[in-house]
Parts: structure tokens; C-alpha cells; sequence
């Protein structure tokens, strides 16, 4: 499991607007995918009705999918770099604990270079959203965790279309597809 350490890394966002606490599993390949987790605080804006008490508004739910998207695309493109630059690594899971635990190995130095080169560039080359066709299932309320899964369908140059979906106690809350478009 990775922490807000390495998303912090990873993302320009900040608190409030970080949907995303942790990284639960990462897999790579042609289809690069993710699990992650969003703890719902009271920190958060909270939308109330009549019928379902207070939740977290929906469009939150829909940013943190799309964060996660956005991360597949970082981690794999931080992927290719390293195996472009030569180096040979077993996962991206070792890549992300060095990264957290700042190793100071080779493979970290040259993670921490990628990563300096993205920051220093527009951060406009992955993060855009196109597009989101989502279907809101279920709430979130303080206290609950957001599970996300997401999906990297495919990658067309700059155009990614990835699906999603959200949990809350193993409940659907929200699935769909995402569109992230690079420069």
C-alpha cells in the first residue's frame, strides 16, 4: 500500500481537492490498472436532502475516479522512462516502496529525475478530462471509505479512455468511463 506521501508526488493536487488517501495495488502492462482508497472526513462538503441525510457530493466521487486515472497514467508513463533509461525492475510496487521510503538506490535517483523533469514541464500533459459517463449508484457519508478501481482500456497517443468504479463497504456507489487527454 502506497500513502498520500507518494500520491502527493505523484499529483499537484492538495487537501481539500485530493480525493485519494492510498494506493492499494497497482499492475502494469498493456492495460495498466489500480485499486485505491479515499477516507470520506468531515473536511469534506457535505450535500443533504431530505431522503438520504448527508453524503459527500457526487461530483467528488467522479473527481477521485478521475484522479486515479490520471495516476495509472503517470505511474505507467514513469514506468516506461525507467525501463527507456535502462533499468531493469522486478514491479512497479518495489518502484513505489523505494519512492515512499525514499531508497537510495539507483532506480529511486532516477524516478526522482523523471519526476522533476514532469514537475518542471505544464502540468498540462496528463490531468485534462475529457469526458466522464458515470452512473451514481449509492452515497458516501463521513466516516466511510471510498474504494476506487480503475481500468486503462486504451491509449490512443494522448488520449486514454479508462473505466471506473467506486465502493463503499463492497457496495457499487459508481462506474463508468473516463477520458484523460494529454498535450
Amino acid at each position: 500500500m502506497y500513502n498520500r506521501s507518494v500520491i502527493e508526488k505523484l499529483l499537484p493536487h492538495r487537501p481539500p481537492f485530493l480525493m485519494v488517501d492510498s494506493i492499494s495495488s497497482y499492475k502494469g502492462g498493456q492495460n495498466p490498472s489500480m485499486t485505491a482508497d479515499f477516507t470520506v472526513t468531515d473536511k469534506e462538503p457535505a450535500y443533504s436532502d431530505n431522503e438520504c441525510g448527508s453524503h459527500l457530493p457526487s461530483i467528488y466521487i467522479i473527481e477521485g475516479l478521475g484522479q486515479c486515472c490520471n495516476l495509472v497514467i503517470i505511474i505507467s508513463a514513469l514506468e516506461h522512462g525507467l525501463i527507456k533509461a535502462g533499468l531493469r525492475i522486478k514491479t512497479m510496487d518495489d518502484v513505489l516502496k523505494g519512492l515512499m521510503y525514499d531508497e537510495p538506490d539507483e532506480i529511486t535517483r532516477t524516478l526522482k529525475g523523471i519526476l522533476h523533469q514532469r514537475l518542471m514541464e505544464p502540468y498540462s500533459n496528463v490531468g485534462f478530462l475529457g469526458s466522464a459517463d458515470m452512473e451514481i449508484t449509492g452515497r458516501a457519508r463521513y466516516g466511510q471509505v471510498i474504494s476506487y478501481e480503475v481500468r486503462q482500456n486504451q491509449a490512443y497517443g494522448s488520449l486514454y479512455h479508462s473505466t471506473g468504479k467506486a465502493f463503499v463497504n463492497n457496495n457499487l456507489i459508481a462506474r463508468g468511463t473516463l477520458v484523460s487527454a494529454g498535450r
